[in-house]
């Protein structure tokens, strides 16, 4: 399998080389507690880095799925429930509570 890139700048300022698939824990810390305030839109997950000016370019874009390097794409929109599909050719879906 090859590796994942995890863009950590946010709580740690730099990056990480994984060599097994990630648990991502969206809202809150892995401990459960410090939840976030607030709702998200979608949810973009990159096999690769992306620059400011990338992020940029696509921050209000509804992508197809089908984009190079886009690993997962959650966009949260089926409307009720507790699950959320992949929009991407991968197509992974996640469980909620």
């Amino acid at each position: 399998a090859g590796r994942r890139h995890c863009d950590c700048r946010a709580s740690t300022g730099g990056t990480a080389v994984l060599s097994a698939p990630p648990k991502i824990r969206l809202g809150s810390l892995a401990s459960g507690l410090n939840f976030f305030q607030g709702q998200l839109d979608e949810v973009r997950i990159w096999r690769m880095a992306r620059s400011a000016v990338d992020i940029r370019a696509s921050l209000h874009a509804r992508l197809t799925g089908t984009e190079a390097n886009l690993a997962a794409y959650y966009r949260f929109d089926e409307g009720a429930g507790t699950t959320t599909a992949d929009a991407t050719i991968g197509s992974h879906s996640v469980r909620g509570a």
